[in-house]
């Protein structure tokens, strides 16, 4: 791989294929030298035993640690709504959409489900992640907005 490419992405911190396209120049170059190159570090991470951080020793403020606990504790989302008769729902979902957007490790897999998170990716790459709307007339009447921001957090989060 070129040094000036090397170069490039340890300065400019690409986080997805357009940014590589962009700094490249084109789809073939992408393809042989991002490839390379997330291969490499893939190699350097396991060979230094570095992983992934869970960010839940973070200090949140009360209120979203508390929610942060029955995240893990609760076993879906209703029972984090009987558990917190003083917030609304609605205050409830944004906080764990702040919660997984700031990198805390919250297991959405109790909150939605494998094939609704699944058809939500998908209205997602047709429509973008930018509003919630836009998302929301991609699907029917069965996807809460919860479930969609919930999908949406976790997928831009992992996407940084």
């Amino acid at each position: 791989m070129p040094y000036q490419q090397l170069k490039a992405m340890a300065t400019d911190f690409p986080t997805d294929k357009q940014s590589l396209i962009r700094m490249f120049g084109d789809i073939q170059k992408t393809r042989e030298n991002g490839e390379k190159f997330l291969y490499q570090i893939l190699i350097y991470c396991k060979l230094n035993n570095i992983g992934q951080k869970i960010n839940n020793e973070r200090d949140y403020p009360p209120e979203l640690r508390e929610i942060l606990e029955l995240c893990i504790k609760c076993k879906n989302i209703e029972e984090i709504y009987i558990q917190k008769k003083d917030s609304t729902e609605r205050e409830i979902i944004r906080i764990i959409e702040q919660l997984i957007l700031s990198g805390a490790d919250i297991p959405i897999d109790k909150f939605v489900n494998a094939k609704k998170q699944k058809e939500i990716l998908e209205a997602i790459s047709k429509v973008g992640c930018e509003n919630i709307s836009f998302i929301k007339r991609k699907l029917n009447e069965y996807y809460t907005e919860g479930d969609i921001r919930f999908v949406r957090a976790n997928k831009i989060r992992k996407n940084k």
